[in-house]
């Protein structure tokens, strides 16, 4: 999610907020680990602060840009606090935005998984439902994190015209038979009646109160199971309180982008494998297949500026470095070649 941050040309105000966050965690971290890996930790804390004699003398082009200032850091790690919390920085309601964004994202990639769909092929539609405590407006600011994450287009939260979550309670009865002997028969018709607003209160409260044949009845959370009814297109998957639906339906424009993600994917790797520096710039020649036509005409920025190609050449006839990928089952020849200063 941070390489974009990196990767920008110049030094833009979002730049610099990101290397001055990674350094300052990693030289946090180096802090924190001296005392178990006290060697490596001296060279993490000495590169990150340029203290080591050699590198002062003759700074490298990837010498950190974070220079201490003459005795602003102890010359040495071990020689340094160690680092106490910032009680004052601690935001328990960003903690919990992150918390949930976090419990989505491992069910929507639960879910792409079981569908046999990877994460490289993007698709429209993740489904949420608002949880207890927030609004859509303090959790939109997780949405993009949301989208990058499970690589997808657009969330849309239940209750809309177009997206409906309806979910039952079913009792275990194991629990349930010994706590309510005498009205045991009757909870089970009684649950089935209760209404998705009311399991939505029970999910959010952690209790449902129940009164049967005067016996008043208060139902835990291990005393009741949550069941996500189907929605047809969409898969569906529940945790707790959290339950999120994703769209499956891949459309013609959806697979395209897939198949552009994937040549990207080949591409990077065989920039690896010549041993290109990550800023070295290429011409990537591929073979005209006519479905491969319509991904670079609609996506041909998007894959040049991704392997930093100054073009994307056709492949006019077989070039003896040029290798054949597999993009889930299209056979593609392409070439990458380095462009010289």
């Amino acid at each position: 999610l941070s390489r974009r941050r990196f990767w920008k040309d110049g030094l833009s105000q979002d730049k610099a907020a990101a290397f001055q966050t990674l350094h300052h965690c990693l030289l946090t971290v180096a802090q924190l680990m001296a005392p178990l890996a006290p060697f490596y930790a001296e060279v993490l804390y000495s590169d990150l602060l340029g203290l080591g004699s050699s590198r002062a003398a003759s700074p490298s082009k990837s010498a950190s840009p974070f220079k201490a200032e003459p005795g602003s850091w102890p010359c040495s790690v071990h020689l340094s606090r160690m680092p106490q919390p910032a009680i004052n920085l601690i935001s328990v309601d960003l903690e919990r935005r992150m918390e949930w964004t976090q419990a989505v994202c491992s069910l929507a990639l639960s879910l792409r998984k079981k569908a046999g769909i990877r994460v490289r092929q993007p698709l429209s539609r993740l489904g949420l439902i608002l949880p207890a405590g927030f609004t859509e407006e303090s959790l939109s600011s997780m949405l993009d994190l949301i989208r990058s994450e499970v690589n997808i287009k657009s969330v849309v939260w239940a209750g809309g015209d177009s997206f409906r979550i309806q979910r039952k309670v079913r009792p275990n009865f194991r629990r349930l038979g010994p706590k309510y002997p005498t009205v045991i028969q009757q909870m089970g018709p009684a649950l089935q009646a209760i209404s998705s607003e009311q399991v939505e209160e029970f999910l959010n409260k952690g209790f449902l109160e129940l009164e049967l044949d005067g016996v008043h009845c208060r139902l835990e959370t291990e005393d009741l199971e949550v069941l996500t009814q189907d929605i047809e297109g969409w898969q569906v998957a529940s945790e707790g309180a959290i339950t999120v639906a994703l769209d499956t339906a891949l459309t013609p424009d959806l697979e395209r982008e897939g198949l552009a993600r994937e040549l990207v994917n080949r591409v990077q790797k065989q920039r690896k494998d010549m041993g290109l520096d990550l800023t070295d710039r290429i011409v990537l020649h591929w073979e005209t297949l006519p479905e491969m036509m319509a991904v670079v005409e609609e996506f041909g920025a998007y894959i040049a500026g991704e392997v930093l190609a100054d073009r994307l050449q056709p492949l006019a006839h077989t070039r003896e470095t040029a290798i054949q990928v597999d993009l889930e089952g299209l056979i593609l020849q392409i070439d990458v070649e380095k462009v010289e200063k």
